[in-house]
């Protein structure tokens, strides 16, 4: 199917400009260093296995739960990540992977794979395009009163949640919405 070659071609495409840029990789590894126990021994995962997985996680835009079930239910995934048959880390050792990652490095890791791309002239610079929709629309200024209204409507709301929650909280008050409603549009 047309579908599943897309999304291999996607994949295999990111696969070769990884392999293509080692410092990617070299930037991920940098800051994973310290990453893993206290006692020292070697963690059961590689740099280049987290650094594939952070890419799933973004490609698919998933939460890391959803990234670690969706790379442990994909044969395809599980060898992009380079796990194969072996085990897939649990969500929170990969959310606290990823936490060791500094802003400064997936910005050094953009400007990798922009210079990658105008090394192979996928992009030039020379030309921007933009995507936009206009259209038309009446547009209601926020007035005192309707701002008013606003702020009685959702503090009336939190008060009945607040007295439902626990009866203590009942102060014996009533709200009058619709009369405040009713002299917000006035």
């Amino acid at each position: 199917m047309k579908i599943i070659k897309d999304y291999r071609q996607k994949y295999n495409g990111i696969d070769r400009i990884l392999d293509s840029v080692p410092e990617i990789l070299d930037a991920f590894h940098d800051d994973l260093n310290d990453f893993g126990s206290k006692s020292g021994r070697e963690s059961k995962f590689s740099s280049d296995q987290m650094l594939r997985m952070a890419v799933v996680k973004w490609v698919e835009s998933e939460p890391y739960r959803k990234t670690i079930i969706r790379v442990t239910e994909s044969d395809f995934l599980r060898n992009f990540c380079r796990i194969g048959f072996g085990e897939v880390p649990n969500f929170t050792l990969f959310c606290d992977a990823m936490k060791c990652i500094k802003p400064e490095t997936w910005k050094d890791i953009n400007d990798l794979l922009l210079q990658h791309a105008i090394d192979n002239d996928t992009i030039s610079g020379t030309s921007l395009r933009l995507d936009s929709t206009v259209s038309e629309s009446n547009i209601h200024y926020p007035t005192d009163a309707h701002l008013l209204w606003d702020g009685y409507r959702v503090l009336a709301r939190l008060m009945t949640q607040a007295k439902k929650a626990d009866w203590r909280l009942d102060c014996g008050n009533r709200f009058h919405t619709r009369k405040a409603k009713f002299l917000s549009s006035e």
